[in-house]
């Protein structure tokens, strides 16, 4: 019944304010469908570009806080700051979505996820999203869609210098500085960021920062050269599932204002992570060549009563990619992964494994009249799991000045972690026999977009084969299996206007049908239906307000109880700027809304932030 509300709330403003005028963002630039710069208009309706004014806007904390309202995002959250956030797109697994940052993979390679709950925000200029498989370019875990986080570059502009800080519910508090400089053919831009927080719950302190640093070099003979670099550490709480007297996972009902926020068992985890990528681009005529090498590294320490665990990843890779005139692009990567767990309590080696993938892949843009036809295909040869083919294709048509239509199909795959290889303890066995999930991911799409407003509707559907799961045995102990076949399939529709001057409205609905086939069950934790409203409003004073309301339907939890009621929330924001800073306050959850995105996993009601920024120029 919610969707159909939300489809004639729909309908009602795609027709009450056809009239109204709307800013046209066609010119926008996106790089990660083919991995170099094309203007949205020849891009299919399955990506979203979020913007640095948008980001700006939002006065995120971490960069979850930038994706929850995003068409056919659905999240998974354990707590506040430091506790996990997963991502879901169009139904996949967390492990499906392969997260980016300037272009090079993130995900952990231990888990295959990557938590977007300690991810801040300072540092990042755009963020583009595709929704649906993109193997044929990325190559493994690009199954459900990309997460491209795109940084911000080095000053191109008088020096500069930037100050923030905010507080908030639970004793957040949040201090960042920015610098920028620029002299002839040299820049570099830095940023510092410490977050802290006595969480919502027992037992969920946090304590991150986080350091980025951007360096460029313009030489006229050799191209521009890039050198990028950060450090980041994380210590935080984990309260673990809250349960009531019986050790029954707490459902909302059972709130108490104490008993939700009572810690299990005192666990703790540290992290410290260091990445850096060094760059340079080349232009002959109508050729440029891009050429990168990074390296990331990761320690990880998990301790409770029972467990001290050290995880240590390291990726050290490189890339090299030639684009021409004619609309080819071609490029060759290879990284390696190392993965070391050590069982500190055992003083032993549990795993100690590496392995190295090596890839090509080309693609060829067509362009004639209305129609734009980009096939691509990449190989990838994995050391452990041999190799694989993944074709693509994308088609767009405009049949008049306003209309795009475009079609997506191919192949996508995603290898298993070396934990669902390796790992193993008294309640889980890795199994180093395993395959890589394989499936096939499509969609079509329409769009109409004027100077006016924008609305677009799209269909998908992915089907998997080889689904890595886990099942138990006789004894209770859960083993690593291909066991499984889904399909997921849905609609999404995003609308978006201008009312007024200075004021706006957008709107996205995602309807979804995520299914194990094999048994013909749902999958758990994947809504039929999510919607995102906002209205926001910019007085000539620059006094800005925003309204934005979110709502997410029943999710199937796969045990007792079997399911989590739908919820809805309001959150409210306003913020003035002056010349050279401003102030903002931010209320989430306005309606002190109780509920969960993961069974026994409470989430805070009101929460409040207020912070302020400013800007010192040379």
């Amino acid at each position: 019944m919610k969707r159909y509300i939300y489809l004639a709330l729909a309908a009602f403003i795609f027709i009450s304010y056809t009239q109204a005028s709307a800013s046209d963002n066609g010119g926008d630039i996106f790089v990660s469908l083919t991995r170099k710069e094309e203007p949205s208009e020849k891009l299919p309706v399955n990506v979203t570009n979020i913007s640095n004014a948008e980001i700006s806007e939002k006065k995120p904390t971490t960069l979850a806080d930038l994706l929850t309202d995003q068409t056919g995002v659905t999240f998974g959250r354990v707590g506040t700051i430091g506790g996990t956030v997963s991502l879901m797109l169009r139904g996949s697994t967390p492990e499906q979505v392969l997260v980016l940052l300037d272009g090079q993979r993130m995900n952990d390679i231990s888990f295959g996820t990557i938590d977007l709950g300690t991810i801040p925000t300072e540092n990042i200029d755009h963020i583009e999203i595709i929704r649906g498989g993109m193997s044929s370019m990325y190559g493994t875990g690009a199954f459900g869609g990309i997460i491209n986080i795109i940084t911000k570059k080095e000053a191109d502009c008088a020096p500069g210098l930037g100050l923030s800080v905010s507080e908030g519910s639970f004793n957040t508090q949040s201090y960042s500085v920015n610098m920028q400089a620029k002299k002839k053919n040299v820049s570099a831009f830095f940023s510092a960021n410490k977050t802290l927080s006595d969480g919502y719950r027992n037992d969920s302190d946090y304590d991150g920062k986080d350091l980025f640093a951007k360096f460029g070099f313009n030489s006229s003979g050799s191209g521009e050269f890039g050198l990028t670099a950060s450090f980041n550490s994380n210590d935080f709480g984990f309260p673990g599932q809250a349960t009531d007297a019986n050790g029954n996972p707490l459902t909302t009902d059972e709130y108490n204002g104490t008993l939700e926020k009572a810690a299990t068992f005192a666990y703790r985890q540290r992290d410290t992570k260091s990445y850096w990528k060094a760059d340079n681009t080349r232009s002959w005529e109508s050729l440029t060549l891009k050429s990168s090498v990074y390296s990331s590294f990761k320690d990880s320490l998990y301790t409770d009563p029972f467990t001290d665990d050290d995880y240590r990843s390291s990726v050290f890779g490189g890339n090299s990619q030639l684009s021409n005139g004619a609309g080819t692009t071609a490029g060759a990567e290879w990284w390696e992964e190392i993965f070391k767990r050590t069982d500190n309590l055992a003083n032993v080696t549990a795993i100690d494994k590496s392995r190295v993938d090596t890839a090509l892949y080309i693609q060829q843009e067509l362009y004639t009249g209305k129609f734009g036809l980009i096939p691509s295909v990449r190989y990838d040869e994995n050391s452990v799991f041999g190799g694989v083919a993944c074709p693509h294709v994308t088609v767009t048509y405009r049949p008049a000045e306003h209309i795009k239509l475009s079609a997506n199909s191919g192949k996508v795959w995603r290898a298993p972690t070396f934990d669902d290889l390796f790992f193993n303890n008294v309640y889980f066995a890795g199994n180093p026999d395993l395959k890589p999930e394989e499936g096939i991911a499509s969609d079509i799409g329409l769009e109409y977009k004027t100077m006016e407003w924008r609305t677009s509707v799209a269909v998908f559907l992915t089907e998997t084969k080889n689904l890595l799961t886990s099942m138990p045995d006789s004894n209770g102990i859960y083993h690593a299996v291909n066991l499984g076949q889904t399909r997921q399939s849905g609609v999404e529709y995003e609308f978006s206007q201008k009312l007024a001057s200075g004021l706006y409205q957008k709107f996205n609905y995602t309807y979804l049908d995520a299914r194990d086939t094999l048994n013909d069950k749902p999958l758990v934790y994947r809504p039929h239906d999510s919607a995102n409203y906002g209205l926001s409003f910019l007085t000539p004073a620059c006094t800005r307000f925003d309204v934005s309301a979110q709502y997410v339907g029943e999710v199937q939890t796969g045990v007792t109880p079997s399911s989590l009621p739908e919820y809805a929330l309001l959150n409210l924001g306003i913020s003035q700027k002056f010349k050279d800073w401003e102030i903002w306050v931010k209320v989430d959850n306005v309606m002190n809304k109780l509920y969960q995105t993961r069974l026994g996993y409470p989430l805070p009601g009101v929460v409040y932030s207020t912070g302020l920024n400013v800007k010192f120029w040379d």
